[in-house]
């Protein structure tokens, strides 16, 4: 499927959820999308089906009433999502009639996107009403839910005092001007939905939009922005005008009109109508947005002055007043940064999408791995010195399988051991690695409380939101060291002795941190850490390794458990998995994998693991408090003389002598 469109999709699944707008109300509902004239109809397709595969089968159909405009789109939809509902595509109305046989609720969305050249004609207009009066009729007599879904522009700026056409005042606008076509024409269809909704009350209502802008949305607004779009990315190139600045527009991000559909929908209340607009910019806010964007590519900036002195003064308003569906709890939630970004970037070559990820850890996210591999080098020697057998996990692993190297937005190096090896690198490592480098255990720094241990890089912050809180600590760029134990053949086994670790990896985070926990376990650790104060750290470390070696001497057993990593919670790994090693390259060096690392990877991942997660989930997954690379900044430096951290504080450090 197409990454931008995926990503979008999952998107709106997340702003929803956060806003509880649970999808259950969808479950068992027929979704009727008429009239495919805008690539909103498609999204609302996808996100529906995405609903009614995740939680119960549910029927999706489009019915085109005309031209087929997102064909690719919607054969996408049908192969990501149809698995476990149903999703058709009829041409008309009566065909959708002939073939429906849904029992459950009808939702009907009506489409009419007005800013298409067919529009113009008078013709078209009349048959589109007649086919308005059969889907209503239609919904009435099958007691459905109706929404008509107008898309219009106007065609000129509103007379001087007007910044703004709330929903009632769109019929003044058109009576005021002949000119306002489009204004005209959807008040024409919303007079049908109108008469409908006075002579049955049933379920009925209207969301207008204006300029819907998004990836692979076709722009058919007057603001151009796929022409604007396309001489930066064919030309390298952005055109400003003196008037870009002068006209008003709101307009809606494809992520935000779903939303607002799905808010009007649930919360908004039946036979009235809102106006979906979530952002107010000028051509000039656009492409100065563009230009940001793309600045790496140093596009050409041409000036047209296009205004006479005296014009460039006036101000001029385009632009749907939105605060009645804001009463909904309906809001921006994508800057118009990113949107505009988001849309560029779907129709960009490869070459642009490259920079995406440059805000992470400040730009310094290719130093930060170069660093890890020239610990992970480090690491690889005392291994090997010493014939201790190591194997990458988790996201490395992933990223060695799928990209031969990191994840290209993460920076995370984990190794895991079986227990006889990590337990013999625990003693030879320490004292093995190089000076610059550090090894972080309960035994080497007693300060410090991880479950598992770390190497880590001196003289670096790579300080976490959790690791933040402690300032007696070493903290620097590391390398987690996971351990595998052996556990139950059983399956009850197995979930009691993970819930034996969960029990003493709990003690031992709330009496490092030191406060009550937050939520259901707020009263039990409230009431108890005076008492866990008084017991000694070691005795936690003593009891937790205890527990995890509960079956060190289980010769039969079958099975193992990441009992320190954030695997624990997938359960028991076949230990035939890791009883064997094979290598693979990894950035520029060859490090082992274990021989059923698919089975490792489908368990983690699904079956799926080979597939790039959507744009707005590829980020690092440390949410960094505090990021000092220090003389490591650059590669140049790293050997030089400079100072040694001291936890204290930088004027706490010694002087360099000259």
């Amino acid at each position: 499927m197409n990454q931008y469109f995926y990503d979008e999709i999952k998107c709106i699944q997340t702003a929803l959820t956060v806003k509880k707008m649970h999808p259950k109300f969808y479950c068992g509902n027929e979704i009727n999308i008429i009239a495919d004239e805008n690539g909103l109809a498609a999204y609302l397709a996808g996100y529906y089906m995405s609903v009614c595969e995740q939680k119960d089968k549910g029927v999706v159909n489009v019915i085109l009433e005309g031209e087929c405009r997102n064909k690719k789109l919607y054969d996408e939809i049908a192969a990501e999502f149809s698995r476990n509902s149903e999703f058709n595509i009829y041409s008309d109305y009566d065909e959708y009639v002939k073939n429906t046989h849904h029992k459950g609720i009808k939702r009907f969305y009506y489409f009419a996107n007005l800013q298409l050249d067919e529009y113009k004609d008078d013709s078209f207009v009349s048959q589109k009403k007649e086919n308005l009066e059969k889907w209503t009729d239609y919904s009435v007599k099958n007691d459905g839910r109706f929404m008509l879904i107008p898309i219009f522009n106007f065609e000129k700026p509103f007379p001087q005092g007007v910044a703004a056409c709330s929903e009632r005042e769109l019929e003044a606008i058109a009576l005021y001007d002949s000119d306002f076509r489009q204004a005209a024409i959807s008040g024409e269809l919303e007079e049908i939905c109108r008469k409908k909704f006075h002579s049955s009350k049933q379920f009925m209502k209207v969301v207008r939009f204006d300029n819907i802008f998004g990836p692979l949305v076709q722009s058919t607004s007057k603001l151009g922005l796929d022409e604007i779009i396309d001489e930066l990315l064919e030309e390298n190139k952005i055109t400003f005008r003196r008037s870009d600045n002068q006209v008003h527009f709101t307009g809606c991000y494809i992520r935000q009109a779903v939303t607002a559909i799905h808010y009007v929908d649930l919360m908004g209340n039946t036979g009235n109508i809102y106006n979906a607009s979530n952002y107010r910019f000028t051509l000039y806010d656009i492409k100065n947005m563009l230009y940001k964007s793309f600045d790496y590519k140093k596009p050409e900036i041409c000036f047209v002055d296009d205004l006479e002195q005296n014009e460039a003064c006036e101000k001029y308003y385009e632009c749907l007043g939105n605060i009645k569906i804001k009463n909904l709890g309906w809001a921006q939630v994508t800057p118009l940064q990113e949107a505009i970004y988001r849309t560029a970037l779907a129709k960009a070559s490869d070459e642009y999408i490259g920079d995406f990820y440059v805000s992470i850890y400040q730009g310094k996210l290719e130093r930060i791995k170069k660093i890890e591999m020239d610990i992970m080098r480090e690491i690889d020697r005392i291994c090997k010195e010493n014939n201790i057998t190591y194997f990458l996990v988790g996201g490395t692993l992933l990223g060695a399988v799928r990209h031969k190297g990191f994840i290209p937005w993460d920076d995370d190096i984990d190794i895991g051991m079986l227990r006889e090896d990590y337990d013999k690198f625990r003693e030879v490592c320490p004292s093995a690695l190089k000076e610059h480098l550090s090894y972080q255990s309960y035994k080497q720094e007693p300060s410090s409380h991880y479950i598992f241990d770390k190497v880590r890089l001196k003289d670096t912050y790579f300080n976490t939101k959790f690791s933040n809180r402690f300032d007696d600590i070493q903290n620097g760029i590391f390398i987690d060291v996971l351990v595998f134990d052996k556990t139950s053949n059983s399956a009850f086994g197995q979930r009691a002795h993970i819930k034996l670790i969960k029990i003493f990896k709990r003690l031992i985070n709330v009496r490092w941190v030191n406060i009550a926990r937050v939520g259901i376990h707020y009263r039990a650790s409230k009431l108890f850490l005076p008492l866990m104060r008084k017991v000694p750290y070691g005795l936690y470390h003593f009891c937790f390794e205890k527990v995890l070696q509960l079956f060190k001497k289980k010769k039969n057993s079958e099975y193992i458990i990441d009992g320190v990593g954030l695997n624990l919670e997938k359960g028991a790994f076949p230990l035939s998995w890791f009883n064997e090693t094979i290598e693979v390259p990894y950035e520029d060096m060859t490090f082992k994998i274990p021989v059923g690392y698919d089975g490792y990877l489908r368990k983690w991942y699904g079956d799926r693991y080979m597939e790039l997660l959507p744009l707005s989930s590829r980020n690092s997954g440390h949410k960094l408090l505090r990021l000092d690379l220090g003389k490591y900044l650059f590669a140049e430096t790293e050997n030089m003389k400079a100072h040694e951290n001291n936890l204290l504080g930088e004027l706490y450090e010694e002087p360099v002598s000259e």
